[in-house]
C-alpha cells in the first residue's frame, strides 16, 4: 500500500510542476438506491430474501491542460445495507486514477486503482471471484498500477509498451479456497494503420502470477494478432486472435523417490520421501471479437472474447465472455438499457476443477432524468451460477429503484 501511495503522489507532482495553464474539473455525485434480493447471498440452498438500500456518493476530479497533460481522479464509497440477515451489510471503496504527458510524437501515462469492497458487491463492476466464490461474506482488497508509453514511429505505425503490477489479498476469515495472489507482467503492441478503415496490429503479452500461501506460480507468454474496421460512420469491428501457453509450478511437493513396484500397487511410498516441484504447461487458443454500433437513438455493443485469468484458488483458468448492451433513446429525458451476458471459468491444470463455474446474467434498466440535476432509474438483475462438477447451482433475482443527484460542474482554470 506504501508503495501505491508514493507512486500516486509522485505522478500527482509532477503534473503540478507542469501546469502553466490548466482547467480542473470536479463532479460530484450521491445514488440513494432502494433494493430487494430473493437470495442475497446468491446461495444453491437455505436462501434468503431481504430489502436494503444502497448510499453511494461519488466524486471525478479531472484537470487538463491542452496537448500537453491530463490527469482523473475518480473515488466512489458504496456502502449496503439489508435488512434481517446477518453479516450480509458490506462498505466498499473504489479509487481509480490516470493521467497522460504528451510530446509530439509519444505519450506517457499510467492507469492506478485501489478497491475494499467484498464478494458480496452486487453491482458486479469487477472482476468476480469466480473460483473461489463462497457464499459467506469474504472482504478483498485490490490494488492494480499500469505504466504505459506510447510512441508514434510514423503516420501508419504506432508502438505501445505497457508495464502491470496487481496485488489481491483477504482477510484473515476467508476459507481455505481464497488465497492472496499477485500479477506482475508486461504489454508490447505494434499497431499499423493500412489504410481509412483498417488497422493491424501485432501484441505479446507476458505475466507472471504468485499464490505464496499455496507455494504456486504460473507464467503466461501470449501472441496474438489484431483486426481493426470502421465499417461505416458509426459502426466498428474489432478482432484479436492468438494463443496462450500457461506454465504451471507447485513447490514443495512430495514425491516417493525409490518405490518399489509392490508400494506402488498397495498405494503406499515404501521408499523415501523427497520434496520437489511439480511442473506442468497448456496451451489456450484465445480470441476476442468487438462490435459497436451507433446511431441518434440506439447503441449496441456485443463482446466476445477467450483468455487466461489469476485466481483465489491458485491456479489460472481459461474465462469465456459473452456479452450484448443494447441501449436506446426513448425521448429526451428517458433512456432504456438491456444487458445480457455468459461467462464461464474452468481450471487449466484440473486441480481446481471442483470449481468451475458459469454465469447468466441479464438486466433491463429505465433511466429518467427528472431535471438537470435529478434522475431516476428502475432496474431488474437476474443471476444464475451453474457449479459444473457437483451439477448445483443457484438463482438470484433483484429490484432496485435507483434516484441520483449530480451536482454542476465545478470548474476553475489558471
Amino acid at each position: 500500500m506504501l508503495f501505491f501511495r508514493i507512486i500516486i503522489f509522485s505522478l500527482l507532482s509532477i503534473f503540478s510542476l507542469q501546469t502553466h495553464s490548466a482547467e480542473w474539473l470536479a463532479e460530484p455525485a450521491v445514488i440513494l438506491k432502494a433494493q430487494y434480493n430473493d437470495n442475497v447471498r446468491n446461495a444453491r440452498t437455505n436462501e434468503e430474501s431481504a430489502a436494503g438500500y444502497t448510499l453511494e456518493p461519488k466524486l471525478v476530479i479531472s484537470g487538463e491542460e491542452k496537448d500537453i497533460w491530463n490527469i482523473k481522479l475518480d473515488t466512489k464509497l458504496r456502502a449496503v445495507r439489508y435488512s434481517g440477515i446477518d453479516n450480509a451489510d458490506s462498505d466498499n471503496v473504489f479509487l481509480s486514477i490516470g493521467g497522460s504527458y504528451f510530446t509530439e510524437r509519444s505519450q506517457t501515462g499510467f492507469n492506478a486503482s485501489y478497491e475494499d469492497n467484498t464478494n458480496f458487491n452486487q453491482d458486479y463492476e469487477t472482476q468476480l471471484d469466480i473460483s473461489g466464490f463462497t457464499e459467506i461474506q469474504i472482504k478483498r482488497e485490490s490494488v492494480y498500477i499500469a505504466p504505459y508509453w506510447y510512441w508514434q514511429m510514423s503516420e501508419k505505425g504506432s508502438i505501445t509498451l505497457s508495464l502491470n503490477m496487481s496485488d489481491r489479498t483477504y482477510d484473515e476469515n476467508a476459507p481455505s479456497n481464497y488465497n492472496d495472489y499477485a500479477s506482475t507482467g508486461g504489454d508490447l503492441s505494434f499497431s499499423w494503420k493500412y489504410s481509412e478503415k483498417t488497422k493491424l496490429g501485432l501484441k505479446i503479452k507476458q505475466l507472471t502470477t504468485e499464490n505464496n500461501d499455496l507455494d504456486y506460480e504460473n507464467d503466461t507468454k501470449t501472441l496474438q494478432l489484431s483486426y481493426d474496421y470502421n465499417i461505416s460512420q458509426n459502426s466498428d469491428i474489432s478482432v484479436l486472435l492468438g494463443q496462450s501457453k500457461v506454465e504451471y509450478v507447485y513447490h514443495n511437493i512430495p514425491f516417493c523417490q525409490g518405490q518399489t513396484s509392490l508400494g506402488e500397487a498397495l498405494g503406499f511410498c515404501d521408499g523415501t520421501i523427497v520434496y520437489g516441484d511439480n511442473e506442468s504447461d497448456s496451451t489456450v487458443n484465445n480470441y476476442s471479437f468487438g462490435y459497436t454500433n451507433k446511431s441518434e437513438l440506439n447503441k449496441t455493443i456485443i463482446g466476445l472474447s477467450r483468455g487466461v485469468t489469476a485466481s483465489s484458488s491458485g491456479s489460472a483458468r481459461q474465462t469465456d465472455k459473452y456479452n450484448i448492451n443494447y441501449s436506446r433513446k426513448m425521448t429526451e429525458r428517458v433512456k432504456s438499457q438491456l444487458l445480457l451476458s455468459f461467462q464461464k471459468s474452468e481450471s487449466l491444470d484440473g486441480l481446481n476443477a471442483y470449481q468451475d463455474s458459469q454465469i447468466y446474467r441479464a438486466e433491463p434498466s429505465i433511466y429518467w432524468r427528472l431535471t438537470k440535476d435529478w434522475g431516476l432509474s428502475f432496474l431488474y438483475r437476474y443471476i444464475k451460477r451453474e457449479y459444473l462438477a457437483s451439477n448445483t447451482e443457484s438463482e438470484s433475482n433483484s429490484i432496485y429503484i435507483n434516484l441520483s443527484l449530480r451536482w454542476p460542474k465545478a470548474i476553475s482554470t489558471y
